[in-house]
């Protein structure tokens, strides 16, 4: 009754953590690593803020991210329900998630921001991402 106890898991076959073991090794490969990250994720970040400045910036306001994988933008268009906003953008392909869902006090001064991912998407569908945002506020406007 306990033998497959004894026999290993498939978890416990030996599994490379990279496929260049030489370069984890390598002096200041961490240090590299991170600069290389906050590069590109300070790019994506330009490239998102950007494109919401020159198509939305009479709907969104937001501050540049410092760091971190988001964009925080507050609703500032009173006409526009965020809640509208969200479902219009899920009819034209384009997932948002509500401020309010990350709010530790309850939510209530945050249901007019959205959390705008830029870092998990490939570059080239932030554009694609900022025009449907766009078209989904001109749809409830």
């Amino acid at each position: 009754m306990l033998a497959h106890l004894r026999s290993p898991p498939v978890a416990a076959l030996p599994v490379p953590i990279c496929s260049e073991p030489n370069r984890v090794q390598a002096p200041g490969w961490f240090d590299r690593l991170i600069e290389s990250g906050r590069t590109n994720y300070a790019h994506r970040a330009r490239v998102l803020g950007d494109a919401l400045r020159a198509q939305l910036g009479d709907v969104l306001a937001f501050e540049d991210p410092s760091g971190g994988f988001f964009l925080w933008a507050e609703i500032t268009d009173p006409t526009i329900d965020p809640a509208v906003l969200i479902r219009a953008a899920g009819q034209r392909g384009l997932l948002l998630t509500a401020g309010r869902n990350f709010a530790a006090t309850g939510g209530s001064s945050w249901d007019r921001r959205l959390r705008l991912a830029y870092s998990s998407a490939p570059l080239e569908h932030l554009l694609p991402a900022v025009d449907r945002l766009a078209a989904a506020a001109a749809d409830v406007r």
